[in-house]
């Protein structure tokens, strides 16, 4: 009787043992399937968010230069660079409103965050920018530098505008003296400004000069157009901010973890990986 206890005993343990063997095979099975859909659902999803800004990204960047083209932005520049000296402003105001008055219609019109034009030696003119209330100025000097500033409400004339004069760049992240390349092909790209990530074009703003040597007219950069956006990226970089998760395809990384700061949406969204036909920030 105490034999056949133990042989029972025995078969018992053996049964028990095997199905706890199977029952862990299963839930390691389980686990790694479930982790690999996982991650190949986060990729795909990625794919499909990063193709949307991409496409967001390129209609950016090609509205706003065929704003340069149909406002004959290069004539503009020009001649505020050409006569920037400290007793040439009259000459050059209205020049400045004209410009403003088109950097204020392209952020109405494409709810964009800040866009800045800026001269072939690499020097911001006029200026735009949107955070509660939009505002834009240019810089000029009268007859030191100085730069100008104003709100600047939807619909306002530019030339009726009482603008501020102020001894520096008055526009956070916007810099008086840009330190990109100045590139000849519309590029757009991932930018982190301020801690927030926006999407950036260039858009190269070309003109014609004298070339005195050979004779004739030739085309020249005359100077380049900064645009910045929020929009979708600060709604994808918000819902990234709650994931704790990084997954990289080989070509994108997506990445999030808790944020540190409520005032800075997103603690992980990078693209590696070119923005469009012409996404490169070399300059040719």
């Amino acid at each position: 009787m105490k034999l056949k206890s133990k042989l029972m005993g025995i078969v018992f343990g053996v049964i028990v043992f095997v199905m706890l063997c199977s029952t862990t095979v299963v839930y390691l099975l389980l686990g790694s399937q479930f982790k690999q859909d996982a991650q190949e659902n986060f990729v795909n999803t990625a794919n499909i968010i990063g193709d949307d800004l991409q496409r967001r990204m390129d209609k950016q960047t090609l509205d706003c230069g065929n704003m340069v083209l149909s406002t004959k932005m290069d004539e503009q520049i020009k001649f505020i660079h050409d006569f920037s000296g400290p007793d040439q402003f009259s000459l050059t105001r209205d020049a400045c409103h004209k410009t403003v008055a088109s950097l204020v219609q392209t952020m109405n019109a494409g709810g964009l965050w800040q866009i800045a034009d800026y001269d072939q030696a690499r020097a911001v003119l006029t200026y735009s920018y949107s955070q509660v209330g939009e505002e834009a100025g240019f810089r000029f000097r009268d007859p030191d530098e100085k730069y100008a500033l104003a709100p600047t409400p939807e619909g306002a004339a530019v030339n009726s505008i009482a603008f501020s004069n102020l001894g520096q760049m008055p526009l956070q992240g916007l810099e008086n003296r840009i330190q990109a390349p100045m590139v000849r092909e519309r590029v757009a790209f991932f930018n982190l400004v301020g801690g927030v990530v926006c999407t950036e074009s260039h858009v190269p703003i070309p003109g014609n000069a004298y070339n005195k040597a050979a004779e004739q007219m030739e085309e020249v950069l005359a100077g380049l157009l900064v645009v910045r956006n929020l929009g979708r990226v600060s709604q994808v970089s918000s819902r990234m901010s709650r994931l704790s998760v990084q997954v990289n395809d080989g070509t994108r990384t997506l990445s999030g973890g808790p944020a540190q700061d409520a005032g800075r949406p997103l603690q992980g969204l990078t693209a590696n990986r070119p923005v469009g036909a012409a996404a490169r920030r070399d300059a040719k």
